[in-house]
């Protein structure tokens, strides 16, 4: 048989939100929002390492990033008058 661990902690000065959003919900509640907030926390934190690292190697200059040239795009601007002659045209072959 396996038993299920059970953790607690107490709020101190400065707690005021993690009181109001925890008081706020019921106790199921409560302890899934914990549960996943420290999941949350703690892979955040190892994103975070690992972002660290790449930067860390990109200023040493052990790291290089190969940023693909991405192709311009040339908007093509109508003259009024075309748009108005298109229209003109199209109302002529729709009589």
């Amino acid at each position: 048989m396996s038993f299920i661990k059970k953790y607690s902690f107490r709020t101190g000065n400065g707690d005021d939100i993690i009181e109001n959003i925890l008081e706020s919900m019921h106790q199921t509640s409560r302890s899934q929002y914990i549960k996943e907030a420290i999941r949350f926390y703690a892979n955040t934190g190892i994103e975070v390492k690992r972002l660290n690292q790449q930067i860390e190697k990109l200023l040493s200059g052990d790291l290089c990033l190969s940023i693909p040239a991405l192709p311009i795009k040339k908007e093509l601007k109508k003259d009024v008058s075309i748009d108005i002659l298109e229209s003109s045209i199209e109302d002529l072959l729709n009589l």
